[in-house]
């Protein structure tokens, strides 16, 4: 009885380390992860609309994930922990599955198919795992793609009638549910393909005629849902951000050059999905950081080196080949062949529709391709033989890949917090925004690629409801900080969107600028006329800013707080707490507020990192005469040229007529910031 018990636990062991290893890459740090790119759109239409909306969002190219998302959506409500969490078990299932199916075509493999599912599922060219909302679309069609092929090997090898039934069955439902949620894996049945037939050659290798004909039989039922689905795809169902016709038609303008051109780009790719993944994203993420943080990141790799040591570890006794020199070179070039085809096939529908691998953007696209690209690797690994190297070189990419992952999610979790931290200032400094606001935004120069990155929260923070029964007209707008936009701006011009069902009119004339400098300054809300600009600030922001409107800030009522679900709990009050306060009650003409909270921010030693914010304080202590306070601050304003030439145009032009109201505080300004 202990025998068995102790082979269950010598099979387990291996996979709970490899799990192990898994957690220690995506869920460490998840629990700081929040709402990014795609999130905040979705987030926005299932709290404001409900579940219903995105049947509407998805139904221009992809309308199965509607109902995907919106069930998603009703397990996990606004949690992105659940999230992550949700991502990561089908992180785990595709790995168990890929060697589920490895080990049926290569069952004597035993160590070699271990690695290459600890490789699989450490697999760093996929860098969108901590976007969990958004991606668990991806995540789940790519398990469910993996499971089906599965079940397609194990209908080839079962015996019995109602088995084959059975695992037909599973394989064709699989199918159908990953292509619905997610078409450009088709690729994959790549990788079904030449699994299936390699099974019967290896049944059959001397009749070419039979392994052929039972990899048709066997592929049947796949086949039949390919040319059904593909035939809806294009023949029917009417896809607005998808022309297969468009697809082809630059190969058919120019086939030569256009073909050429392509097959730079695949072999560019298959070098990116095998290679440079295991190297650039390591580079890019882990060895940018800070020290502190890489010092955080390479402790997590050397965990996840050790455990994947020890994984390694129960298979050095493995004799399983007799021979084991003359198959692990036969298995070898098994691996890299049908691995390097696998690459090459899940590469085709990404490339006809003009994507690439681009791991700081579209790192997406490698994920059909990790399963053949970490064959070839290995493939390759099984050359070198068993011997101590080897296991170094296991433990070494598994580092590398924990490496780049903590390194991303610490990337991750830092944007998390900036645009959180950026949100709860606005509300401290913003009561209300009047309806037909149109936001531009920087969040610390992180880069905003769209518009609903702005929208998004703001709407959710302002105008969190909208009738689930009419139309998403947005009451608040944004726009990006590309050149169009700022074209936009300056021109003042007025602009209709109609983005997945959701609508607006951006009208610039009621454009408010927003900016964050650096991640060190306080959100600015500016004022075109009495602009207070940051050195650190971008172009953009400072061509955009004299058309800032204030006035579209609602100054009644006692304000509003995010909701916390989203935006976690209120930030302890520190100086950009009591800067937005200050900001505001000057935009009031509460003077005395801000005397009062200036006189806080001296009694408890606060200082602003970007001195610009001492403007409102300054002010305030002006029309109240403490010249010694104006004397002393102002001093550091004079010390950028920058700021003392704009802290003197605002005293020179007194858009908001103060030397009326406090000529003497208004002269004491002009004294100290603008005569030498």
């Amino acid at each position: 009885m202990k025998r068995p018990l102790q082979q269950i636990l010598r099979s387990a062991a291996p996979v709970i380390l490899l799990i192990g290893i898994a957690a220690l890459c995506y869920m460490s740090l998840a629990h700081l992860f929040g709402y990014y790119n795609d999130d905040w759109y979705l987030i926005y239409s299932g709290t404001s609309q409900g579940v219903k909306k995105f049947h509407d969002i998805f139904a221009i190219d992809r309308p199965f994930r509607g109902y995907f998302v919106g069930w998603i959506f009703n397990l996990f409500g606004v949690n992105p922990w659940l999230y992550s969490v949700g991502a990561f078990i089908m992180r785990c299932i595709s790995a168990l599955g890929f060697l589920w199916v490895l080990r049926m075509v290569w069952p004597r493999e035993k160590r070699a198919t271990f690695v290459a599912a600890l490789l699989f599922v450490v697999y760093p060219g996929f860098l969108d795992q901590p976007n969990a909302i958004d991606y668990q679309s991806h995540q789940w069609s790519f398990a469910l793609a993996i499971l089906s092929i599965g079940c397609t090997l194990q209908m080839a090898r079962s015996q019995k009638y109602w088995a084959k039934l059975l695992w037909m069955i599973l394989s064709v439902a699989t199918q159908i549910i990953y292509l619905a949620l997610m078409e450009y894996y088709i690729g994959l049945e790549g990788l079904r393909l030449l699994l299936l037939a390699f099974l019967y050659i290896k049944q059959n290798p001397a009749e070419p005629k039979k392994w052929v004909s039972k990899t048709i039989l066997g592929l049947l039922p796949n086949i039949l849902v390919l040319v059904g689905f593909m035939y809806w795809r294009t023949q029917i169902f009417q896809a607005e951000r998808l022309d297969i016709n468009s697809m082809f038609s630059n190969v058919e303008e120019s086939p030569v050059l256009r073909l050429a051109w392509m097959a730079v780009y695949m072999l560019k790719d298959m070098l990116n999905a095998i290679i440079y993944s295991w190297t650039e994203p390591v580079y890019h993420y882990a060895f940018a950081m800070r020290l502190k943080l890489f010092l955080l990141a390479f402790g997590f790799a050397l965990v996840a080196g050790c455990l994947a040591w020890f994984a390694l570890s129960f298979y050095k006794n493995d004799t399983s080949n007799l021979d084991h020199n003359t198959d692990d070179k036969k298995t070898s070039r098994e691996m890299i062949i049908i691995g390097l085809l696998t690459v090459l096939i899940a590469l085709v529908p990404i490339h006809l529709g003009n994507r690439q691998i681009i791991f700081d953007s579209y790192s997406r696209f490698s994920l059909p391709a990790s399963g053949g690209g970490v064959l070839v690797l290995v493939g390759t690994w099984l050359t070198l033989g068993k011997t101590r190297i080897t296991k170094w070189i296991i433990v070494i990419l598994v580092s590398l890949a924990t490496l780049s992952h903590i390194g991303n999610a610490l990337s991750y979790a830092e944007n998390w917090k900036i645009v959180r931290d950026f949100w709860w200032q606005v509300s401290w400094r913003v009561p209300q925004l009047k309806e037909g606001t149109v936001l531009m935004a920087d969040y610390a120069g992180r880069g905003i690629p769209e518009d609903y990155g702005v929208w998004g929260p703001a709407n959710l923070i302002y105008y969190p409801k909208l009738d689930p029964n009419a139309s998403t007209d947005l009451k608040l707008t944004a726009a990006t900080l590309n050149i169009p936009d700022v074209d936009a701006a300056i021109s003042q011009a007025i602009r209709m969107t109609d983005r997945r069902s959701i609508y607006s009119e951006s009208n610039f004339n009621n454009l408010l600028v927003l900016s964050m400098p650096s991640e060190s300054s306080c959100v600015h809300v500016l004022d075109g006329e009495n602009l207070e600009l940051s050195d650190s600030s971008r172009s953009e922001i400072i061509a955009v800013a004299p058309h800032s409107k204030i006035n579209q800030i609602g100054l009644t009522g006692e304000g509003i707080t995010p909701p916390t679900s989203i935006f976690g709990d209120e930030p302890a009050p520190g100086w950009c707490y009591y800067y937005q306060k200050a900001d505001l009650a000057r935009q009031r003409g509460d003077w005395q507020e801000v005397v009062r909270l200036g006189n806080l921010v001296m009694e408890n030693d606060l200082r602003p990192y970007d001195v610009i914010e001492w403007m409102p304080f300054i002010e305030g202590f002006a029309y109240a005469m403490q010249e010694a306070q104006v004397h002393h601050l102002s001093t550091i304003i004079r010390d950028n040229l920058f700021y003392r030439y704009q802290a003197c145009k605002l005293v020179e032009t007194d858009s908001r007529q103060m030397e009326e109201q406090f000529p003497e505080g208004h002269h004491l300004l002009f004294q100290e910031l603008c005569q030498p």
